[in-house]
């Protein structure tokens, strides 16, 4: 007589096994992930720095032209120094577009990934509780009822 050769014990076993292997293999993806992610982010940053330097450059420059332009030719729309980015600079934007697509992505993945795992460690802990009330009745049926042929 052994509990886990019976067919809802060696069901409820198997099911946690499987869930087991699939969290294992689900855990490696999120780990994965968020490695991803933190190296999307230091990127995002490092562009950030370079593009930050840039329009300070640039926001630099156009006051050193306003500040050699006498006002009656700021008055004039045609005079005026006008914001232009370069090919560089546009450069940055793009790769910044590129690489929050990216983070939101890999982001959006790890969180669907966090939620799995959520969900199987539900499923592990309710098939153990099921596990642990069915070897209770089981063991129950088994010795109770031969303390009681032990009796007569």
């Amino acid at each position: 007589m052994d509990f886990k050769q019976e067919l809802e014990g060696k069901a409820l076993e198997e099911s946690i096994r499987d869930n087991r292997v699939e969290l294992k293999a689900i855990k490696t993806a999120v780990k994965e992930l968020t490695e991803e992610c933190n190296a999307s982010k230091r990127n995002i940053d490092t562009v950030k720095v370079e593009l930050d330097k840039k329009q300070d450059e640039r926001k630099q420059s156009m006051q050193n032209q306003m500040a050699h332009l006498d006002d009656d030719e700021l008055l004039e729309d045609d005079e005026a120094p006008q914001e232009i980015i370069d090919e560089e600079e546009l450069a940055l934007l793009q790769r910044m577009k590129e690489l929050k697509k990216a983070y939101r992505s890999a982001y959006s993945q790890l969180k669907n990934s966090k939620h799995q795992v959520s969900l199987i460690q539900q499923s592990i802990d309710q098939a153990k509780s099921q596990l642990v009330g069915q070897f209770e009745q089981w063991y129950d049926d088994c010795f109770d009822a031969a303390a009681a042929e032990a009796g007569n």
